[in-house]
């Protein structure tokens, strides 16, 4: 039921890699921000969701390898999907308004 991953840190000072194995049920996607986007499609969503995260300014990750707080890379790597995978798509955002259309792959 549970499909397992690796939070991967990569430190950009000394480019030390820290692995952390972890399991997940779901992915949870972000809607775009933009105001004028009213349609986006799915794929492109969970292409964004698996873009690697930079940690800088006050999110500053603490490196066991040289021991600094420094600008990192955040991303996972997945080892092992689910036979069926759970979409959670955050999907609030206020527009009083428009409406915003989620396309499908057919």
């Amino acid at each position: 039921m549970f499909s397992s991953t690796l939070d991967v840190l990569t430190c950009s000072s000394c480019a030390h890699v820290s692995r952390t194995a972890s399991t997940f049920l779901n992915f949870s996607l972000d809607m775009p921000d933009s105001d004028a986007t009213t349609h986006c499609e799915l794929t492109d969503l969970i292409r964004t969701h698996l873009q690697p995260e930079v940690l800088d300014a006050e999110n500053m990750w603490q490196c066991s390898g040289c021991g600094d707080k420094v600008r990192a890379s955040k991303g996972q790597e997945y080892l092992q999907l689910p036979g069926m995978m759970m979409l959670h798509l955050k999907r609030f955002r206020y527009d009083p308004v428009g409406y915003f259309l989620l396309v499908f792959p057919s």
